[in-house]
């Protein structure tokens, strides 16, 4: 049996789309190797987010070009925000690489079974992802241009998808999206993330709710009304304020003041006084 191998670096979407397409590799035929060294195919899920992290793929996708010299049967696929949306430019640039697709999306060289996303046994906490992409643009972050614009799934699509993972034997689920504030806002019904909220709650089993990442600007009273009063939505909340001067957040186009941070951060724990706040600098 052939064997795959999976590198991932970045945040935790690429790592629930990794698991995913390691699920998907496997029904494939594939096996999970130790070490990249046996592997068939290695796959890299790339973050460009900050330097070190596009410095560590670039490396990666180089030690892996040697690997293959010395293992000509190796296929290495490369995905996440390195590739982008211009996959063409990246495969004039890395023309070693065998199979190239866009961050979120499956391979196109294999038939995709029908079902195959959930796995069989589930982990307690699970991820789901809700919503692709981020229309914000601040002017140090490239995910637009990479992951595209926001995407959102439909309510109904992740209640499923979350209902059939606690049959399964999960408890909690854990939303994710690039800005996952303003999920549902490019659906036709036009529902909110604390609409979601209220509707995975009503499912039988499922103990625990999270979600993240967070935008100050784009949390509203529905969203703190509805984490105070649904008891399956934990108080937890990553909050970035990444900087704490108005000229720097001006600059950053981040949309929001200190004093605005602040008063929001105040809501939010006059509604749940038991609230843990993480933040990024």
């Amino acid at each position: 049996m052939p064997g795959y191998y999976l590198w991932t670096i970045g945040c935790q979407m690429n790592q629930a789309e990794s698991e995913r397409l390691g699920r998907l590799f496997e029904l494939w035929g594939y096996s999970l190797a130790d070490k990249a060294e046996d592997a068939e195919l290695v796959l890299v899920n790339s973050c460009v987010v900050r330097e070190h992290a596009e410095n560590k793929v670039i490396n990666r996708l180089h030690i892996l070009r040697k690997l293959k010299d010395k293992n000509p049967r190796l296929k290495i696929a490369l995905t996440g925000c390195l590739v982008g949306q211009d996959i063409a430019s990246v495969r004039k640039k890395f023309t070693f690489v065998d199979y190239i697709f866009q961050p979120g999306a499956l391979p196109d060289w294999g038939e995709i079974p029908e079902g195959f996303i959930l796995p069989l046994k589930p982990p307690v906490s699970v991820s789901i992802t809700i919503m692709q992409g981020c229309d914000n643009f601040c002017t140090y972050c490239i995910v637009p241009y990479r992951r595209g614009r926001e995407k959102s799934r439909s309510i109904s699509e992740i209640c499923c998808e979350a209902a059939e993972l606690v049959r399964r034997g999960s408890r909690e689920v854990v939303l994710l999206g690039q800005n996952v504030d303003s999920y549902g806002h490019d659906l036709p019904e036009k529902p909110c993330l604390a609409d979601l909220l209220y509707a995975l709650s009503d499912i039988p089993g499922l103990l625990r709710i999270r979600f993240l990442t967070s935008h100050p600007k784009d949390i509203s009273q529905k969203l703190i009304d509805a984490m105070a009063s649904l008891p399956k939505v934990c108080h937890s909340l990553s909050l970035p304020v990444q900087a704490g001067a108005d000229t720097i957040l001006a600059a950053m186009r981040r949309g929001y003041t200190s004093e605005q941070y602040r008063e929001l951060v105040g809501r939010l724990k006059t509604a749940m006084p038991d609230i843990s706040l993480q933040t990024d600098l």
